[in-house]
């Protein structure tokens, strides 16, 4: 039967959700923002991809996640508070489901553990993958890229800390300049040697992943 509804020319991407741990109650959330920009600038319908307990391994995620990534065009891993365990990742590691999973703010290892696999399954399908915030050192992770615990103890020209005493959604407008690489993928894209970002983190990357090419 033809769907009739069915317009194959808008790819579907999907984005991970996060885990909100509130009065006890466990959600899954994802920021408006991220939805209203790539349904503008991007053109695509979007999928919300749901967390994961420790309660399946993680071969058996993966093989969920094979039966519905099949149907996607394309991966995208948002930002978050919460700070990444790169323990996940960890490909030799049993997965277990323990109260101190999420902790507001801190900690989120069921959008880690989603992060986990979904980036190898879109990496066997060879699939597009756009990483943003947590996003992108979740990338760098699975790849084998290190990452700083807390970048507040640095001393650097760049504060990565939301600015105090200013509306949520202001905390995100851009703060600083950086430079794109000229030989890159990103530069033809962007068409400028420069761009004005903000950079709200409190771990860093100090070591990309295996094949991880920096474009800016």
């Amino acid at each position: 039967m033809t769907n009739k509804y069915f317009d194959a020319t808008r790819a579907v991407v999907g984005v991970a959700a996060n885990r909100h741990l509130h009065d006890g109650v466990h959600r899954d959330w994802l920021r408006r923002r991220y939805i209203e920009a790539l349904e503008r600038y991007a053109s695509v319908e979007c999928v919300i991809i749901p967390t994961i307990d420790g309660n399946l391994s993680r071969e058996e995620n993966l093989r969920k996640f094979r039966d519905v990534m099949w149907r996607l065009d394309g991966l995208v891993l948002t930002g978050d508070e919460s700070n990444l365990d790169p323990n996940i990742f960890d490909k030799q590691l049993a997965w277990h489901c323990t109260a101190e999973d999420v902790v507001p703010g801190e900690r989120d290892r069921p959008r880690d553990r989603l992060s986990s696999v979904a980036l190898s399954v879109a990496i066997e399908f060879d699939m597009p993958i756009l990483g943003i915030c947590r996003g992108l050192q979740e990338m760098s992770v699975h790849r084998g890229g290190k990452l700083h615990p807390d970048l507040s103890v640095l001393t650097q020209s760049v504060s990565h800390s939301e600015p105090p005493n200013v509306p949520r959604d202001q905390q995100y407008l851009p703060t600083h300049t950086i430079s794109v690489i000229p030989v890159g993928r990103l530069s033809p894209i962007v068409e400028s040697s420069e761009l004005y970002v903000n950079s709200l983190h409190n771990q860093g990357i100090t070591t990309v992943g295996a094949g991880v090419q920096i474009e800016a």
